[in-house]
C-alpha cells in the first residue's frame, strides 16, 4: 500500500462493495422479472390443451433472462476490473478501457475546485465519488465510487466540499 510520507497512492479501482451492490440489484432486478414471467405463463397454461407451448415459451424466457443476467454481470465485472484512477500529489490518471485504453493526466496545480460526494451508502461502506474541474480540460471529471475517498482528498491536499 502507500508509504507513511504519501507522496504515492497505488492505483486504485472502484470500491468493491459497489460492484457487489450493483450485482446484488442486478440479481433482484431479474429475480422480480423472472418470477413475473413465471406467474404470467403458470396463471395462462390451460391443463387440457396448449400447455406445452406456453411451457417452452416459459422456458426460453427464464434462459433469456439468464443469458442477460450473465451478460449484464460479466460487464459491471469487465467495466469494474479495466477502470483505475493513480492518484498522486502532482497528478491524477485516469486509466479505462477494455480494447481501446484511455489516459488521462490531470496536473493538480490545474485544478480549479475539488468536491467529495458520498451517499449514505457511501458513508456506510466507505466509498465515495471525488469531482473536480481542470482548468486545462474545461472539464469537469468525476472518479467514481473510490474506496476510502477521504484519504484520496488528503493527498490531493485540498479542502473538500462534503455533499
Amino acid at each position: 500500500m502507500a508509504q507513511d510520507n504519501v507522496t504515492y497512492i497505488e492505483p486504485v479501482h472502484e470500491s468493491i462493495a459497489v460492484l457487489i451492490l450493483r450485482t446484488i440489484f442486478l440479481q433482484l432486478i431479474l429475480a422480480v422479472a423472472a418470477a413475473l414471467v413465471i406467474a404470467l405463463y403458470t396463471t395462462s397454461i390451460d391443463t387440457t390443451s396448449g400447455s406445452g407451448f406456453l411451457q417452452l415459451a416459459l422456458d426460453a424466457t427464464i434462459i433469456a433472462l439468464l443469458i442477460t443476467d450473465s451478460i449484464f454481470v460479466a460487464g459491471l465485472v469487465v467495466q469494474w476490473s479495466h477502470r483505475r484512477y493513480i492518484i498522486t500529489p502532482e497528478e491524477i490518471v485516469v486509466d479505462g478501457g477494455l480494447l481501446h485504453i484511455e489516459r488521462r493526466i490531470y496536473k493538480t496545480s490545474e485544478i480549479e475546485s475539488v468536491e467529495l460526494r458520498q451517499s449514505t451508502l457511501g458513508k456506510l461502506f466507505n466509498y465515495g465519488t471525488i469531482a473536480f474541474y481542470s482548468k486545462l480540460y474545461r472539464e469537469g471529471v468525476q472518479l467514481t465510487n473510490l474506496p476510502n475517498p477521504h484519504r484520496y482528498m488528503q493527498l490531493l491536499a485540498k479542502e473538500p466540499v462534503i455533499r
